[in-house]
């Protein structure tokens, strides 16, 4: 990261604690840091000793607080900070809520591991990688683009992950650079892998985005609101809202979960002709009709946790379309469309080869779009597409 570059990226960032400006380090100070660091003389706020081997670092207006830069990513959550002044107490700054902090737990050991073919497991558990979907998946990834306005400085990208899909890098194709905010750490260096230069990398919690109002020309965020403690999802929103400039747009993938009424009364069948089937059918019968319908996800997912350790939960707690339509789209600029109106086990359920699937699909996709917004609301994931009031220059400068 040049000093040019810096200095850019400085401009549009605050304190996440105390909301004022940050800037970058000089070698002077970055060396007196390092030097009390080993000396064991500086702590986070949260009371923890700062181990850190620092590449630079930003300081609050006043030199309150400190955010460390590791790899160059700029670690931007309170409970990291460096508290420089005494009487900074760590009981003053909360830490990850228990929720966001299993979710960090999560990804971090889980869910942004990769296996040989570079597939993470996160798209092992919760994505359908089957051929007769392939198109069907491809098209609803790139939907995102029809509601982003072309040409920007910086697109957000809120709880980036690794950027996992190719289709995700289209997302900020026409903008100078793409931020890529996650409360994990090893989603973000697998994301600087991809995006490289194009990128700047955050460690930081969406709901208390460490950016400066109207400084972002784009945002998405893609699989993380209903992820987000059930209190704060509308601390999420705001915060998305507050950032992007005057006049521009970002997108929202959301899920109703259990309230999608559809994809329950659709699975009902299944489960229920599953559970018969178990009841009437002999043990070793059922084996052999499993091992026979083709290829079964793994029984264990590798976490490399040892048996006496706890495997991370994934914290999930979608709302409602009425808690939408009333708590955030009270706010002028919201609008409901569909990303995709079905869910991982419908499709598995119902989508085969040998039973049309792809045309069935196809036929799906073309009705999406030409009812998004009775998908959106009635469907399993709505596209939720924010417009914000006023007018701003497009060219973020």
């Amino acid at each position: 990261m040049n000093r040019r570059g810096t200095v850019t990226i400085a401009a549009i960032l605050q304190c996440p604690i105390s909301g004022s400006d940050l800037s970058f380090a000089d070698p002077a100070y970055l060396t007196e840091l390092r030097s009390r660091i080993a000396q064991g003389a500086l702590k986070h706020v949260s009371g923890a000793p700062v181990r850190m081997q620092l590449e630079n670092a930003l300081l609050s207006s006043g030199g309150r607080f400190v955010y460390p830069v590791v790899d160059d990513i700029l670690i931007l959550l309170p409970s990291l900070a460096i508290a420089r002044m005494e009487g900074t107490q760590a009981t003053s700054y909360q830490h990850l809520a228990s929720d966001t902090d299993s979710v960090m737990r999560f990804y971090d050991e889980v869910g942004w591991q990769s296996k040989k073919d570079v597939v993470f497991q996160d798209a092992e558990l919760f994505e359908d990688l089957r051929p007769v979907s392939k198109d069907y998946i491809h098209k609803c990834h790139l939907r995102i683009n029809e509601h982003l306005l072309p040409g920007g400085k910086y697109l957000l990208d809120a709880a980036s992950g690794p950027v996992q899909y190719r289709e995700y890098l289209t997302y900020s194709e026409t903008y100078e650079r793409r931020i890529c905010v996650d409360v994990s750490l090893t989603a973000l260096r697998a994301a600087k892998e991809k995006l490289g230069g194009k990128g700047i990398y955050m460690q930081c919690d969406i709901t208390q985005l460490p950016l400066k109002t109207g400084s972002v020309d784009g945002f998405v965020s893609l699989h993380t609101i209903y992820h987000v403690p059930e209190k704060k999802q509308m601390s999420a929103f705001r915060e998305l809202e507050r950032v992007l400039r005057p006049g521009r747009t970002g997108a929202v993938v959301y899920t109703w979960g259990d309230h999608c009424f559809a994809m329950e009364v659709t699975l009902h069948p299944v489960q229920a002709s599953k559970q018969l089937i178990k009841r009437v059918l002999p043990a070793a019968a059922v084996r052999r009709l499993k091992n026979g319908s083709g290829p079964q996800p793994s029984a264990a997912v590798p976490t490399g946790l040892s048996p006496t350790q706890e495997e991370p939960k994934l914290y999930f707690h979608p709302h409602d379309y009425d808690w939408f339509h009333r708590e955030i789209a009270s706010a002028a600029g919201w609008d409901v469309r569909t990303w995709r109106s079905v869910s991982v086990p419908f499709l598995k359920a119902y989508m085969h080869s040998k039973l049309l699937g792809r045309g069935l699909l196809s036929a799906l996709f073309w009705i999406e779009n030409a009812a998004p917004h009775l998908c959106g609301k009635f469907g399993c994931y709505p596209l939720l597409v924010y417009t914000k009031p006023g007018s701003g220059d497009a060219s973020g400068s």
